[in-house]
């Protein structure tokens, strides 16, 4: 017998996703955090911004991108509270590459 409309692994994948709902199955998407309280949890773990920024340096040098990006994506978003609240000690600032 010939298929003639759609493709019967693709069907039973789409019936599947179809009751499943959004949920991917994994737990982190059911209760998801701002980028604030992920960043604020990431610096927690690191020991602080500076450590953070340096292991998004680290994983860069390790040719880890994606991830250095996520981990200075943090970095970025507690500099910019930073800033706003007043303390004018940044990142770039000490790195020497002026204001990020």
């Amino acid at each position: 017998m010939q298929q003639t409309y759609g493709q019967v692994d693709r069907n039973i994948y789409e019936i599947f996703w179809w009751y499943r709902g959004y949920f991917t199955g994994r737990c982190r998407d059911l209760y998801t955090h701002s980028p604030q309280d992920e960043a604020e949890m990431a610096v927690e773990l690191a020991g602080g911004v500076e450590e953070l920024a340096d292991k998004a340096r680290q994983a860069l040098d390790e040719g880890k991108a994606e991830w250095a990006l996520e981990l200075a994506d943090d970095v970025l978003i507690l500099s910019e509270e930073r800033r706003s609240t007043g303390d004018q000690e940044s990142i770039g600032d000490r790195s020497g590459r002026g204001d990020i």
